[in-house]
């Protein structure tokens, strides 16, 4: 199943549901038998927070905020300058 996710280009999971690395929910099976809010979902929330950190979860944080999933983030502060545009 980790072999399939990765072809198709997960890199992050919100409910249950992954989606790739510029913040669009992967087409599979199982988001249909999901009992979570879907990610289309959160997108249209008002505010939704976030609460993760570690270097594992870089490239996924920054996928879910392109995408629209979260609007705040709670987060260590090497998490927090990872994020951030260098300039």
């Amino acid at each position: 199943e980790l072999d399939l996710l990765k072809k198709r280009g997960a890199v992050g999971e919100m409910h249950g549901e992954y989606f790739n690395s510029v913040g669009e929910p992967l087409d599979l099976q199982h988001h249909h038998r999901l009992i979570s809010i879907r990610l289309e979902t959160l997108r249209k929330m008002k505010h939704v927070v976030g609460v993760a950190g570690g270097a594992d979860k870089i490239e996924a944080l920054q996928a879910a905020l392109k995408g629209g999933f979260i609007h705040s983030l709670i987060t260590d502060e090497m998490t927090a300058r990872a994020l951030l545009p260098s300039s």
